[in-house]
């Protein structure tokens, strides 16, 4: 008993160091056929001893019978489910042999070890499950059994399995020690296992730690241990141990000389489990190496080896692997194969959780006699839960955040065209539209944080009254608001000419460091704080800043766009009735240089557009079907003084004049809208400040000839 026990958590510890490759188990149609010509399959075999054993103790639960009985077959019954890795029901099974042993007859001295054994069994479920927290407690609870029955196998295999804990739970520095005492006590016993398994943990803790030379010296050490043919598995274990360190050491080759000890022993003594997961960690190696032939030597053979053993994790880690394989030789029929099966073997796994019988069987545990403190197992039970929501809402909001952040992708140039956009926008609103949308901004802080505030691990703002819960959008609204008026206070004493639209970043880098500070602050002083709950708050702050802003800014270009097209319309329109009814004079005019005595003389119907470059003009000019330019030393100012007398000519931008009769066709977009013409010249655009009056001069120089 006690040596099945000891093995249990070993092997447990092996599937879950793989977790990073172990996928459920999955089966294809020529994988089905091989099976169904065997006699017997593993699977079959173990569901066939679980389904009799249910409906004997259906059977016993019908007429009175021993409880010693009844309790030795829900243990064994526990020990099928395990096997066939339905650890909730195993948990089940054991919790309620351990009731049945601890409150019936049977008074014997082996009674506590007795049990004991049987919560070594329960933690290894919980084990199983990943619940590393929850199963330390209950191997706890067995060693002080065991230390007051002065059980020395007990108290080294739970030593061993709480070390383990404290490794997967990513605490290897807490693990060494505990493995070293343990260690030191295996060392007194004259059992060889005990000292083989603490010193493979030792040197697993190293591994973990990143002391590499310790790692590999201490599983060096087993190599002149015999254990004899029947603890084989151990032997095993300790090479797949040796091979991660030497991969993580960086010694690749003897990593690989190891691994293929394990695939092609020719002792015969290796372990299924043991040879495939040397093999798939070869075929992965292989894989990445671009050795695909190999890997896919090594895959194959993993798979048929998996054909006589139930494994789930190392089955789906063989399917991933092939469909790697056949997607990268470009056969994606069978890549499509596997993908859909390992995705099977992972919804099997994520099924396999503990929140689907934790109430169950903690009801049960309250029979127990053993002092188990039940608030702290609530405790971990609320914690788990409260992290998996927690991941959830963190799934949410990294999806938004980058639907948003391709948006800002996609959208980025022309930022201070666009905050321009806004800004011009909102400053044309009156004052009670101003505070309409102050009002419905705060509405929205209120509301999104209302469902989307993360909380602590001990506090759940969703738990809380309506009060509570329109805290934190309140804070977060009070915050923008603050900011923004400082942000414009500021702002408001700088000119326009000096006018930084990285004011605006600058805006909301402060609110959002300012907002994610004060929800930290107040879940903090609600409740245990933790880092998950920190991202949590900075996705969710973040998400609530960038969905309002790039919402409102897609309506405003929106009905700026519309604006534009309409005035872009207008604008065609009269412009053809221009061209219909007007025919330009062939007067000429000349253009004195301002600090030259250069001029230039030209017909004015034949002026095109004029551009400033600097203290200089270009005139385009529109000369025999061809477009010419000639530059003159003066400024725009100047310019429209010697030009004032002719209605045609209008200033559009501060860097242009334009000739409205030699307009082709305006288009308008959300910058504003754009002049083109007839000859070859580029479009010209109108500045914002100068729309209005175009429009209008338009419109003056069609009435005034019409």
């Amino acid at each position: 008993m006690s040596l099945r026990c000891f093995l249990f958590p070993m092997l447990a510890f092996v599937c879950l160091i793989d977790i990073g490759y172990a996928k459920p188990a999955r089966q294809e149609t020529e994988r089905n056929d091989n099976i169904s010509n065997t006699p017997f399959s593993v699977k079959d075999s173990i569901s066939l001893q679980i389904k009799t054993y249910e409906g004997i103790l259906d059977e016993l639960q019908q007429r009175p019978v021993e409880n010693k009985s009844m309790a030795s077959l829900l243990t064994q019954l526990g020990n099928l489910y395990f096997k066939s890795e339905n650890y909730p029901k195993a948990i089940d099974a054991y919790i309620k042999s351990i009731v049945l042993r601890e409150y019936n007859q049977f008074r014997n001295e082996s009674r506590s070890t007795d049990v004991a054994w049987i919560m070594i069994e329960v933690g290894n479920s919980l084990y199983r499950l990943h619940d590393f927290g929850l199963a330390e407690y209950v191997y706890t609870m067995a060693l002080r059994v065991f230390a007051t029955q002065a059980d020395e196998p007990g108290i080294i295999t739970t030593c061993n399995n709480i070390g383990l804990c404290k490794l997967n739970a990513g605490h290897p520095k807490q693990a060494l020690p505990v493995f070293l005492k343990t260690l030191e006590i295996s060392k007194k016993n004259p059992v060889l296992n005990y000292r083989y398994v603490s010193t493979i943990y030792v040197g697993m803790s190293y591994n973990a730690i990143g002391d590499y030379k310790n790692a590999i010296s201490m599983f060096r050490t087993l190599n002149g241990i015999d254990l004899g043919k029947d603890e084989e598995d151990l032997r095993n274990f300790m090479l797949i141990q040796l091979g991660d360190t030497y991969f993580n050491a960086g010694e690749n080759d003897s990593a690989v000389s190891v691994y293929r000890k394990l695939v092609f022993s020719e002792t015969g003594l290796v372990d299924s489990y043991y040879k495939t997961n040397a093999a798939t960690r070869l075929a992965r190696f292989y894989l990445d190496e671009g050795n695909d032939a190999e890997a896919m030597k090594l895959a194959l053979e993993a798979e048929r080896t998996l054909k006589f053993v139930e494994m789930t994790s190392v089955q789906n880690t063989v399917n991933e692997l092939l469909y790697e394989l056949y997607k990268k030789q470009g056969d994606y029929r069978k890549a499509l194969a596997y993908l859909e099966l390992y995705e099977k073997g992972q919804e099997l796994v994520n099924q396999r959780e503990l929140q689907t019988f934790v109430a169950d069987y903690n009801r049960k545990l309250d029979r127990i006699s053993m002092g188990l403190e039940f608030s702290k197992i609530q405790a971990q039970r609320n914690q788990a839960l409260s992290e998996k929501q927690h991941q959830k809402t963190l799934s949410v909001f990294l999806v938004a955040l980058a639907f948003l952040l391709l948006i800002m992708l996609l959208t980025g140039k022309g930022f201070e065209s666009r905050i321009q956009l806004l800004q011009e926008h909102i400053k044309s609103y009156a004052t009670y539209e101003k505070a309409i949308m102050a009002f419905l901004l705060a509405i929205y802080f209120i509301a999104f944080f209302f469902f989307f505030m993360p909380s602590g691990k001990s506090f759940s703002f969703h738990d809380s009254g309506f009060i509570k819960r329109i805290v934190p959008g309140m804070m977060a609204y009070v915050i923008v608001g603050f900011f923004s008026f400082i942000f414009y206070g500021i702002r408001s004493t700088r000119s326009k000419e000096h006018s930084n639209y990285n004011y605006y970043i600058y805006l909301f880098i402060s609110a959002y460091i300012g907002a994610v500070t004060a929800l930290v602050l107040l879940v903090f002083a609600s409740g245990e704080l933790s880092f998950n709950v920190i991202l949590s708050i900075a996705l969710a702050v973040l998400a609530s800043f960038i969905f309002p802003f790039y919402l409102f800014l897609l309506v405003v270009e929106n009905l700026v766009i519309k604006h534009y097209e309409s005035m872009s319309q207008t604008l065609n329109n009269d412009i053809d009735q221009i061209k219909q009814i007007y025919t330009p004079q062939q007067k000429t005019v000349t253009i004195q240089s301002e600090k030259t005595t250069g001029k230039l003389t030209f017909f004015v119907a034949d002026l095109v557009a004029v551009e400033a470059q600097g203290n200089y003009c270009m005139f385009y000019l529109s000369e025999n079907g061809s477009v010419s330019k000639k530059i003159l030393h003066t400024t725009m100012k100047s310019l429209e003084e010697q030009l004032a007398e002719f209605s045609n000519i209008i200033r559009c931008h501060k860097s242009f004049m334009i000739n409205i009769h030699q307009i082709s066709k305006v288009s308008g977009n959300s910058r504003g809208y754009l002049l083109h013409f007839s000859e070859d010249t580029e479009s010209i655009p109108v500045s914002r400040g100068y729309q209005k009056e175009v429009m209008s001069l338009v419109r003056s120089f069609r009435d005034g000839i019409s």
